[in-house]
Order: structure tokens, then C-alpha cells, then sequence
């Protein structure tokens, strides 16, 4: 990696060289000289964890050095990502002239209802007909070119909508000064047009202009595989037809299956070696002259950023999820079934298989999801909802469960054209059917309908409507009782989650102290790690901080039902409910209050459990700039989506990251789906010079809330 940072090479040949570089894959070729000698080059890669799963353990070759560089082969890889990521380095351009975005459309499109089809037209497959299906914001959209420099998404959002604009979708270029914006309809975006053209932002007049609505994803799999950029795609899928509908589902779901759990659990650490080391590496970069303690730390761990202990095996390997969203769909004879989808979208194959094989699905789950399966087949409801027509009315099944055998189901129906007598109809007929009919024997404790039409960032999430039983369920988990709501996060994997939860409270405790006075609990869905460590620490006050609703809703009842007093639960975004807190907290002291936080006489301690995404950059910011917080317990279950925040978090003082940095201390992986390419990693941090003075977290807060 450093043999060819240093060295210069021909011209036709450097975008091989800085898309492997950039791309954070290792050559393992001893020098550049080695490129030069021989007409074909073979690359072994050691690759980063972010495509380790496209590549590991393939060959990949690059033919005559001398050619285009992006003609890579990649050996046995079905996917040829490598590939597309070298041509999407110069497709952004292209993107602009044609209206074509470069990020993952399917993504996009889904979370604005968009019926993307690729339907067939006049014969062939048409690369917009999704646009004739129904709504997106697709058909709306016009680019925007020359805003003033370093303009980020906020800063256009906030400006749009002074000018009385309202975008459904901005998608910006990264490190560019153009953008695209979608609007709600032909009108929207007429006054779009009218209104920006020959504006003037900052002394940049900005250029304006219609754009093509994104290429279905399909037709641009099978463009590909049509031109011979797609062989690997298509290699792939006569792969996956010669394989069992066993073999197909597992290699979807538990693509580890058929691994020994030892060995999963080794691939599984050597993924987060390879994470640290990237981290190491972006972290040093964002110094202008690295620490000591860094570069002492990177050498004596490897490479890494940290220490890295082994990884904490799952106590159960089969039958270990008490969380399933299923699909409903039609099997591969056409028939109704629960169960789950053996591709994705984009790989043009819409069958879903029952659970019925699956290793991580417990018995209960499987039997439930049978019965509504049949339930589906009865109802005069038909076909289920398809993802390539948006036709169609029943759309998932998600099913909880608790060790004592406590079930809760979760219904999803597109109610399509029905009216309110016909889906009242319809509710009543699947009440009776787990009543009195013949789903009674595998009758949920709790069951909820939600009713799904479309998602755009304007609209709130469907609601769920009970339908019959309890309106929760209950788990019982280290000696406490959590009540469970639809809505609400739980850990997918119980018996793990006591090990991680043992593992949190064996980091925040330190040689001088027995534990925390002041925990806060981010993300912290149903109060399951605060509540924990209260009662292991007995802790001066827990403070947790959740969106959800549902969520704080069931932290408080938690909390009393745990006998627990000292816990607070607020509902809100982490960024402005931490700022508040802090401020309050930091306020001087009465004879009848607790000292301020950062007192000698209290150690602040704060565990955040982020979505798989991360957390945002404001939480981020507030957390740098608060002072009192010595020690961060970081809970990822993405790697790749807590990077960014792990480097925010280390690296120096800047405008926007006042306080000091944290130091990474130790890192601890979880194994909390077994079978899977995915585990838990936990990450000690510890603020540089704790015993440094510093100003009050109030006055630090309220400088980042004035800039």
C-alpha cells in the first residue's frame, strides 16, 4: 500500500492503481516494479470489511497493464462490483447529462412508494415504464447547477424553502456544485424552474433544468448482462437455479450455514481487524500531524486503532431470533406463502420461500407464519402485494416472540381501492380466523394491523391498529422484566444480548470507580441497557434519549416495573434533548441538588446503541463539546455506517468539533447473528486528557448552538 503511494507510474495506468487504493484494497505484490515486468498481473487482496463480502477469496485480474484499466475480471465474484465501482468513478458526469443519479436507486425509490417495475414495452424491457405505474417523484425532478462552494444538503433544503419551494428529494453530488431536486407534481416543478432560473446564490447564478427520472434497476442488471458487462450476473443466476429451494433461501438468509460456527466466528474478528485498521488509517489522515498516542498505538496493535479482544460467541446458535419480518408472496409454482425472498430487486427474481428450512427461526415462528399463510390463501384478497406491479394487498408478516412463549404479529396491508366496509370486513374475518377458526391454535397474544400505501419523506409511518389481544408482550432478560410495543427495539437475539449487556457494564467500569453516577443512554429504544446498568451501579440518574414514541413509552413502564426510580426517559432527537439536558445539568449546584456534572464527585458516562446508519453528526458535535462525558460506550451493529462517527469522535479540535477528542481504548466484538456476515461491535472510547482543565459543558454547548 505504501510501495505504491510513493511511487509514479504511467499515465494509462494510474486509475488502477488509485481504484485500488481508494477502494482501501491491499496489494500484496512486494513492489511496483513487479506491475511493470509482466503483461498480465494477478492481485491476492486483503480486503477492508466494506467489500470483503464481494471479494473474499477471489483472484482478481487486470488484463495487459497497459490497457484500460477498467477492464477487471473478477474471477468467481457473481456480482462484478468491483467492476461497476471502477466505471461509477466516471459516471458522474455522464449521470448529469442524462438525469441519471449514481447512488442505489432501489433504496431511493422505496422509501418514496416508487413502483419501479421494468416492465416490458412494445417487446422490450422499457427503462421508465415505472413512471406509468403510479406516484414518485421521478417524474418531477430537475437539476441544479453552480451553487456557491462547499454547499451542503441542509443548507439547499433551508433555501429551497425560503423561496417557498418544497422538495420531496434532494440528491447532492458529492464534492460538487450540483444537485437534484424532486417535487410533488408537473406544477411544483414548473414553479421550481421558473423561480431558481438565473437566481443569484452568494454571487452564483444558478443554472437550472428538466432531468430524466433514474433507470429501473432491473433493466439496467439485464442492459448489462445484454452487453457482456453482466456475464458474472447471469453466471450467478444459473448458479442459484441449479441449486435446492433449501440451498437458495439459506444462501439468502444464512449464507454462513453450511460454515462451523469457529470458523464464522474467525471470519467474523478478522472483519473488525480489517474495519480498525481503516479506521486507523482515516483517522491519522484527519491529523495534521498524527498524536503520539495514536501512532504508538496503531504500531502496537497491528495496525489497528485499538486493542481488539476475541469475539463473544452467540450461547445459541439455531432458533435465536425473536424478531422476523416476513414477505408475502407467491412461491415458485405461484402460490401464496410467508416466508422469505430468495434475491433482491435488482436481480429480477421476486420469489419468496417459506421458513420452513431456516436455522435461526425458531419452531413457534415457523408454525405462525404457516397459519397465516393459509389464512392469506383464504382470503378473497388475491394476489399478494407485488413489488414489480405495486399491485396486490397483503405485504409482510413481522412476528415477535419472548422465551416464555408470549407472540405478537404484525400485519402490513396495501389497501389498494377498498373501501371502509371492506377492509372493516376483512379485519373481522382475520380476528375470527385466530378466534374461533382455524388459526386458533397458533392464536397471537398481540395482533396489529398496519396499512401500508406508500412511504415519502413528508408522510409518517403507517399506524398500527390492534386488532385483538394484549397491546404488548413481555421478555424477561437478566433477572429484569421489558415490556415489548410493535414498534419499539429489542435485540434480535436474546440470549446474546445478555452478553453484550454484561459486557457494557464490565466497560464502563474503571480501577477507581465501581461504576457510573450519570448514565446516558442513546438510541435507547426500550431502556434496556440503562435500566441494566442502573441496577448494577446504582447509578445517581439514567437519562435515556429515543425518537420513538412507542419506545420511551415502554422504557418507563420498565423502569417501574423494575422498581427503578431514577430514570428518565425523553422523547426526541438526541442532538436537541442531549443540549438540553447537558445545560440543565451543568448549572450550578443547590444544597439540595447533586453536585454539576464533571464534578470529582460524579463520573459521567454515556452508551449509545445508533441504528445500523450511525448517529448524526449533531449528536456527534454535542457529544464532543460536553466535557463532563469522560468515557463512550459505542454499540455498532454496522461497522462500516459507525466509521464516520468513530472519526469525528477522534479526531482533533476543529470549528465544527470543539472539546477534546476521544482515544480509543478497547474493542470488543459480539456475535449476535449467528450464521450471518454480521456481528455487534462495542468500542470503549476515553476523552484525551481527562484531567486537563476545561471549560463548562454550559458554555461549550451554547458557543456550538450560536455557531
Amino acid at each position: 500500500h505504501r510501495c505504491l503511494q510513493k511511487s509514479q507510474w504511467i499515465p494509462r495506468s494510474r486509475r488502477i492503481f488509485n481504484f485500488l487504493l481508494h477502494g482501501k484494497i491491499h496489494s500484496t505484490v512486494p513492489a511496483v516494479a513487479k506491475f511493470y515486468a509482466v503483461p498480465t498481473v494477478t492481485f491476492d487482496l486483503a480486503v477492508t470489511q466494506k467489500k470483503r463480502r464481494y471479494c473474499e477469496g477471489r483472484t482478481f485480474k487486470a488484463s495487459s497493464i497497459m490497457d484500460t484499466p477498467t477492464q477487471l475480471e473478477a474471477g468467481n465474484e457473481a456480482d462484478s462490483h468491483m467492476a461497476d465501482l471502477e466505471r461509477s468513478r466516471d459516471s458522474v458526469m455522464q449521470s448529469r447529462d442524462s438525469g441519471e443519479e449514481t447512488h442505489d436507486s432501489q433504496e431511493d425509490s422505496e422509501a418514496e412508494g416508487v413502483c419501479t417495475s421494468g416492465l416490458e414495452h412494445d417487446g422490450k424491457f422499457h427503462k421508465y415504464a415505472y413512471v406509468e405505474q403510479g406516484f414518485t417523484s421521478e417524474i418531477f425532478k430537475i437539476e441544479i447547477e453552480n451553487f456557491p462552494k462547499y454547499t451542503g444538503y441542509k443548507q439547499i433544503r433551508k433555501r429551497l424553502r425560503s423561496l417557498n419551494l418544497n422538495p420531496v428529494k434532494i440528491k447532492k453530488g458529492v464534492n460538487s456544485n450540483w444537485c437534484f431536486v424532486t417535487f410533488h407534481s408537473e406544477e411544483e416543478k414548473q414553479e421550481a424552474l421558473k423561480v431558481l432560473s438565473g437566481y443569484v446564490w452568494k454571487k452564483n447564478i444558478l443554472s437550472v433544468k428538466v432531468a430524466k427520472a433514474v433507470k429501473d434497476p432491473i433493466f439496467r442488471k439485464r442492459q448489462r448482462s445484454s452487453t457482456g458487462d453482466g456475464a458474472d450476473l447471469e453466471t450467478k443466476r444459473q448458479c442459484m437455479m441449479n441449486m435446492t429451494l433449501e440451498e437458495r433461501l439459506a444462501n439468502a438468509v444464512t449464507p454462513l450455514a453450511g460454515t462451523p460456527y469457529s470458523e464464522q466466528l474467525q471470519l467474523k474478528h478478522r472483519s473488525v481487524e480489517d474495519f480498525l485498521r481503516a479506521a486507523a488509517v482515516e483517522i491519522r489522515s484527519g491529523y495534521r500531524r498524527p498524536p503520539e498516542w495514536l501512532a504508538q498505538q496503531v504500531e502496537e496493535c497491528g495496525g489497528m486503532l485499538c486493542p481488539l479482544e476475541d469475539i463473544r460467541p452467540s450461547p445459541v446458535q439455531t432458533s435465536y431470533r425473536n424478531k422476523c419480518d416476513f414477505s408475502l408472496g407467491l412461491d415458485s409454482d405461484k402460490q401464496p406463502v410467508v416466508g422469505f425472498r430468495l434475491a433482491s430487486y435488482e436481480e429480477g427474481d421476486f420469489t419468496v420461500a417459506p421458513p420452513d428450512s431456516c436455522i435461526h427461526v425458531s419452531q413457534l415462528m415457523k408454525d405462525m407464519a404457516k397459519a397465516f399463510q393459509t389464512y392469506i390463501g383464504q382470503s378473497a384478497l388475491q394476489p399478494p402485494y407485488s413489488p414489480l406491479t405495486t399491485d396486490g394487498y397483503w405485504r409482510q408478516v413481522t412476528l415477535r416472540c419472548t422465551r416464555s412463549g408470549e407472540t405478537m404479529a404484525i400485519v402490513q396491508l396495501h389497501p389498494q381501492q377498498l373501501t371502509q366496509e371492506e377492509l372493516v370486513a376483512e379485519k373481522k374475518c382475520l380476528v375470527e380466523y385466530f378466534t374461533s377458526g382455524e388459526g386458533s391454535k397458533h392464536r397471537p397474544h398481540s395482533l396489529y394491523l398496519q396499512c401500508f400505501s406508500r412511504k415519502t419523506k413528508e408522510d409518517n409511518k403507517p399506524k398500527y391498529e390492534h386488532l385483538m389481544g394484549n397491546m404488548s408482550i413481555h421478555e424477561e432478560m437478566l433477572g429484569m422484566s421489558f415490556r415489548i410495543s410493535p414498534d419499539a427495539f429489542f435485540q434480535t437475539n436474546t440470549a446474546a444480548a445478555e452478553v453484550l449487556y454484561s459486557l457494557i457494564s464490565e466497560l464502563v467500569t474503571t480501577k477507581e470507580s465501581q461504576g457510573p453516577s450519570i448514565i446516558y443512554d442513546i438510541c435507547c429504544g426500550t431502556g434496556t441497557i440503562g435500566l441494566y446498568l442502573a441496577k448494577m451501579f446504582s447509578a445517581e440518574k439514567v437519562i435515556g434519549v429515543e425518537m420513538n414514541e412507542q419506545a420511551i413509552g415502554d422504557a418507563k413502564t420498565n423502569a417501574t416495573s423494575n422498581g427503578i426510580d431514577n430514570a428518565e426517559f425523553v422523547c426526541g432527537k438526541a442532538e436537541d434533548v442531549l443540549s438540553q439536558q447537558m445545560q440543565q445539568s451543568s448549572s450550578l449546584a443547590t444544597p439540595l441538588a447533586p453536585p454539576p456534572l464533571g464534578s470529582h464527585a460524579q463520573r459521567v458516562v454515556g452508551v449509545v446503541d445508533p441504528p445500523r446508519a450511525g448517529l448524526h453528526p449533531r449528536v456527534v458535535q454535542v457529544i464532543r463539546s460536553c466535557s463532563a462525558i469522560k468515557s463512550l460506550v459505542y454499540v455498532s451493529c454496522n461497522p462500516n455506517g459507525a466509521l464516520k462517527n468513530i472519526i469525528d469522535l477522534c479526531r482533533e479540535q476543529s470549528h465544527r468539533l470543539k472539546g477534546l477528542p476521544f482515544h480509543p481504548v478497547r474493542a470488543v466484538p459480539v456475535d449476535l447473528f449467528p450464521h450471518t456476515g454480521h456481528c455487534e461491535l462495542v468500542m470503549l472510547l476515553e476523552r484525551a486528557g481527562a484531567g486537563a482543565a476545561s471549560s463548562s459543558a454550559a458554555e461549550q454547548i451554547k458557543t456550538l448552538l450560536q455557531d
